[in-house]
């Protein structure tokens, strides 16, 4: 029968499995859920110029994850700066440049929650 202490350490590691897992793999599904309903219309609808664009590095379904610098202008509001990840297809990049003029679905509530919807 293992002792207390094997057991413990067992507890441990997967533990410590279960937390790396969370933090690395946790904010991209929370982030792609909080995209996937404001996709499908909640949130508020505004212009958005596209100030800077990164490569994240990371992929999803084989797409890079692009990080945008974005000003949003919503109409009878001040403008304001967002930085937005989203996985955009190989095929579309060339249409994401600085300074061109996008349509953004923004949470009001969270500034943080926005996804790109169309040129």
């Amino acid at each position: 029968m293992p002792s207390a202490v094997v057991i413990g350490i067992f507890v441990v590691i997967i533990g410590a499995g279960i937390a790396v897992f969370a933090m690395f793999f946790m904010p991209d599904f929370l982030r792609r859920g909080a995209q996937e309903n404001l996709r499908d219309g909640q949130g508020v609808m505004a212009p958005a110029q596209i100030v800077s664009i990164a490569d994240t590095g990371r992929r999803y379904a084989s797409n890079p994850v692009v990080r945008f610098t974005l000003t949003v202008s919503p109409v009878g509001q001040a403008a304001f700066p967002l930085i937005l990840e989203q996985e955009i297809s190989m095929v579309q990049m060339g249409q994401f440049v600085p300074g061109r003029t996008l349509q953004i679905r923004y949470n009001p509530d969270k500034l943080t929650q926005a996804v790109i919807v169309g040129p």
